[in-house]
């Protein structure tokens, strides 16, 4: 979705719907970014489910520097080991399913 797209949605958004256009006032506009590393964005997707925005935050910034000075991607991901994932705060839970990610997406059985 193009920039012209997103602000045509919300344009009709504000049209058509009277409860999006008073979330719209009083909130803003949307500003969506666009992450090209589909990979990244599901760990910090995984990361960030349940927990604050802050807290989410700090998690994301231990495990990049972890990984520094390489980015995240399923094949540093899955060097890791379950107790470094736990490391920089991640539950037993989200630790695993980063590295069932990606084992899957390496393996090619994920296309993203």
């Amino acid at each position: 979705m193009t920039r012209k797209d997103h602000q045509a949605a919300q344009r009709h958004l504000r049209r058509v719907d009277p409860v999006m256009r008073e979330i719209i006032r009083r909130v803003g506009p949307v500003k969506l970014r666009l992450e090209r590393n589909r990979f990244a964005m599901l760990v910090r997707s995984i990361i960030s489910q349940q927990i604050s925005t802050s807290a989410a935050r700090s998690i994301r910034l231990r495990l990049e520097s972890l990984l520094a000075p390489d980015k995240i991607t399923p094949a540093r991901i899955a060097g890791l080991s379950l107790d470094q994932l736990r490391g920089v705060g991640l539950s037993g839970q989200k630790a695993s399913y980063m590295l069932d990610l990606s084992e899957k997406v390496g393996a090619g059985d994920v296309d993203l």
